[in-house]
């Protein structure tokens, strides 16, 4: 650092702690580096500083203690200080001292003015603990942080990662979780990591414990901050400023001006803990995602990094390409009108960040505990109290063996630590349990386990003025409530909302109205599901208010009460609530008979929640299932989300007006299928086949098309050159080609001239034509302007750039154009598709 950057640094840190500051300051005569004053301070607080690079040595303090002395003269209330970016000689301090002069090192003056201990205190607790007896605190209000997290770590059995490989051919690795990261923070190359886990996997506790493990080491070295946010709290997405003031405001941090955390971040001395990417971006648009990519190419501006935490299906890779593909990969394309193309205006920043995120980043895959650290677990949770601790191994002896899926790599579920944490709380209420009612032990089986002992539990820890029935509809009226409007926690207002609506009139019936309300808030609010922070609650995971909407799903649609079915056209159908409803059907024989009643829920919400449940399980059942529901086999004006029918065979069927949005269609066969003004959004078609379909006004959007076949297909889109003259049948390249031409991923193989659809072609097709059916010079008005030309402007514009791209040569005093013979073969396979950039841009514009 040299003295310049040195000061300016300096200044930097007084700015953001709240000062005004001036630089190179002459104060009675007596030139100074730095002058700072305190913003909004009632009593003066003035800082005079002189900074060197260099080791303080008593000569170097005896010229600088020439300056100040003239400056204590005039101003006895001035603070004067001398920073060093080295180091001071010995008994230079006390000379200093003595004279009313304060010598800092560069580290400590950052330290005394970049003021993180107050957050450092709420992760790591406070560093002089009160040795005074408290009173008991209330158990149903919050517990601070520091103490939730010790008393995580004294529990905590560190998982494993099984690391994704950089380079192709190269085996996964797998290595501890604490140790693999602990390694990341300190290597030169700390790319961003995406932490991948199904439900229940540890994610959240891992985050957790990563936050107070480098905590502890930023008290120590002071280089990288950890900042842990969870994105559950932005309900829809979140911006860079956003994301700051949300960590600033939860964590009361108004000792550490906001200023001095941005400052940290762009000297890259933070790395961010993202944890719950799955719980937001399954509201999120394609624009609300790029947003979201913007936040992050601004938090690691600098060399400040981090991680990302998310269920697989919501940050796969197919997913991340699908976004870069769409808003990055064309840019300037005509097609990204939809998207505003004045938001593309940081492609710079957003081109560095997916360099560093997609390209470079690591992959990191979070495994379920081994049985060892289950069984580690268990001896030190309960290993005081024999009878519990066989109840939860008998228990757990019954779930190992089953997997979470088809695949017989998966973990048990028996060693997902959601699921042996919840096991530990309820370990008093297992014995004698019967598990006949609960069998299969599927995620639908172990959880209805879980929610039925936790209520047993909470009625015999509270007053008992809610029955344990009560209680169930309650939380399951919330889970519903909080996923159709997309929040992260309830206050009591909202609360208080569903506590009347269950129990109104036995709280007006009371004389004492505001104290019964108290009491039944109180007594619900104490739910073993539920975990609160400040007034506002939340279910203990993502994964119990799923199953509770679940729950509450298929318990309406056995009742005939619709109540909890029309709520569902409000909701996204997550992957964790699709796992919780497929495996409702073997719990509940009657439900799949039940669901063929139309009249019990509308079409789209059938289509939305359970065609894709189905296809979970029997995709041949689907497809019956459709085709009796809808016997006419039209749908008309439905969007369809995430509806997975792979490997199947659809015939007949007329979709109108109808949105296909993330479906997956692998390997199916569409036979004689009509679709009119319908839309293919990030969808997957991987190997599909339609056979005699008919096509009219097709939109497309970023879709997976490997492997697509067409057979006596036929294409209309009054949009565009190539089709616009009335149905006809189109041939598989022709068809593929267009696909590619709307924004569909199509697999290297034989060129596909996707030019062919743009309006420009016949234009561009002219203009070539003549320049390359015989050598010599053409009249370059009889190029652009002559012959049926559409758009002479662009036929111009094409000439020029043939020109200026010494494809072609100009003699502007006759008005010819010509080939340069050296590139005739080039120009000449341009009438095939194959187009360099520049022609492409003309194109896209």
């Amino acid at each position: 650092m040299t003295p310049v950057e040195l000061q300016n640094a300096i200044a930097r840190v007084l700015d953001a702690a709240g000062f005004d500051v001036n630089q190179e300051v002459s104060i009675s005569g007596a030139k100074i580096d730095i002058l700072a004053q305190r913003r909004g301070a009632a009593i003066p607080d003035i800082y005079c500083i002189e900074c060197t690079v260099s080791h303080v040595d008593v000569d170097k303090l005896g010229k600088d203690m020439t300056h100040f002395s003239v400056i204590q003269k005039q101003h006895p209330d001035y603070r004067c200080i001398m920073i060093s970016l080295s180091s001071f000689a010995p008994l230079t301090r006390e000379r200093a001292t003595s004279s009313g002069i304060h010598c800092w090192t560069y580290s400590e003056f950052r330290k005394k003015f970049i003021a993180t201990s107050a957050y450092e205190e709420l992760v790591v607790g406070p560093s002089a603990r009160d040795p005074i007896r408290k009173t008991p605190a209330d158990p149903n209000l919050a517990r601070p942080l520091w103490q939730e997290l010790a008393e995580l770590q004294q529990a905590y059995q560190p998982p494993s990662l099984v690391l994704k490989p950089n380079k192709q051919n190269t085996p996964s690795k797998t290595e501890q979780a604490l140790d693999w990261f602990d390694a990341w923070l300190t290597s030169p190359k700390r790319n961003w990591v995406s932490l991948i886990g199904d439900y229940g996997t540890g994610k959240t506790a891992l985050t957790r414990m990563l936050l107070l493990r480098w905590m502890h080491r930023f008290q120590k070295t002071g280089d990288y901050l950890p900042i842990r946010i969870e994105l559950k709290d932005f309900a829809t997405k979140f911006d860079y400023e956003g994301l700051l003031i949300h960590f600033w405001k939860s964590h009361h941090l108004d000792a550490m001006p906001i200023r001095a955390l941005e400052m940290l971040i762009s000297e890259g001395r933070v790395v961010f803990i993202l944890d719950g990417y799955d719980e937001m971006a399954q509201n999120l648009s394609l624009m609300d995602r790029r947003n979201c990519l913007i936040a992050l190419t601004k938090a690691i501006s600098g060399s400040s990094t981090g991680i990302i935490t998310s269920r697989p299906n919501y940050f796969t890779e197919a997913e991340e390409l699908r976004i870069v593909e769409l808003l990055y990969g064309r840019k300037g394309n005509s097609r990204l009108h939809r998207l505003e193309h004045q938001a593309i205006v940081e492609e710079g920043e957003v081109d560095s960040f997916l360099k560093r995120y997609y390209l470079e980043r690591n992959d990191a895959r979070l495994a379920d505990l081994s049985r060892e650290q289950v069984d580690n677990l268990l001896d030190r949770r309960l290993g005081h109290d024999t009878t519990l601790l066989k109840n939860v191994r008998n228990l757990l002896s019954n779930i190992y063996g089953l997997p979470t899926s088809p695949q017989p790599s998966e973990q048990s579920l028996a060693t997902k630590p959601v699921i042996v944490t919840y096991l530990l709380e309820i370990a008093e209420n297992l014995e004698g349990l019967s598990l006949e009612p609960y069998k299969p032990l599927d995620d639908w089986g172990i959880y209805q386990l879980i929610v039925d002992k936790l209520g047993l539990r909470d009625k015999n820890r509270t007053s008992g003025i809610v029955t344990i029935a009560e209680r169930r509809q309650f939380l399951q009226r919330l889970a519903v409530d909080m996923t159709t409007t997309k929040r992260a926690f309830s206050d009591r207002k909202q609360m208080l909302e569903h506590v009347h609506n269950l129990f109104g009139k036995e709280i007006r019936r009371e004389t004492e109205s505001a104290a019964q309300e108290e009491l039944y808030f109180s007594d619900l609010r104490s739910s073993a599901s539920l975990t609160s922070q400040e007034e506002r609650w939340s279910f203990s995971h993502n994964s119990l208010r799923e199953f509770l909407v679940a729950e509450a799903l298929v318990e309406s649609i056995i009742s005939g009460n619709n109540r909890h079915i029309q709520s569902f056209r409000q909701i996204i159908p997550t992957q964790g609530l699709l796992r919780f409803l497929a495996a409702a059907f073997d719990h509940h024989p009657t439900l799949f008979d039940l669901l063929k009643t139309a009249s019990i829920i509308n079409q789209e919400a059938i289509l939305n929640i359970f065609t894709p449940v189905l296809s979970l399980r029997h995709k041949t059942q689907a497809i019956n299932f459709l085709e009796e529901l809808i016997p006419e086999r039209r749908i008309t004006e439905v969007i369809l989300s995430d509806v997975l029918l792979e490997q199947t065979h659809i015939k007949g069927w007329r979709f109108n007006e109808t949105i296909f949005d993330r479906c997956s269609f692998t390997g199916t066969k569409f036979e004689s299928c009509t679709f009119v003004n319908c839309e293919f959004s990030d969808c997957n078609l991987e190997h599909v086949k339609f056979e005699g379909c008919e096509f009219d006004n097709p939109k497309m959007d970023s879709n997976h098309c490997r492997g697509l076949k067409f057979t006596n297909t036929s294409l209309i889109d009054e949009n565009l050159r190539a089709i616009d003259t009335g149905r006809s049948l189109i041939d598989d390249d022709t068809a593929r080609a267009y696909f590619r031409y709307s924004g569909a991923t199509i697999a290297p193989g034989r060129h596909l001239n996707k030019y062919q659809f743009y309006r420009q072609w016949d234009d561009f097709e002219k203009v070539i034509f003549q320049l390359v059916k015989e050598h010599g010079a053409r009249q370059r008005i009889g190029l652009t302007q002559k012959g049926g030309v559409a758009d002479p402007t662009w036929t111009n514009s094409l000439v020029d750039v043939l020109v200026n791209k010494s494809l072609c040569v100009e003699d502007r005093a006759r008005d010819l154009v010509e080939v340069d013979g050296a590139h005739w073969a080039e120009v000449s396979r341009m009438l095939e598709g194959h187009l360099p950039d520049f022609i492409e841009k003309l194109f896209r514009h």
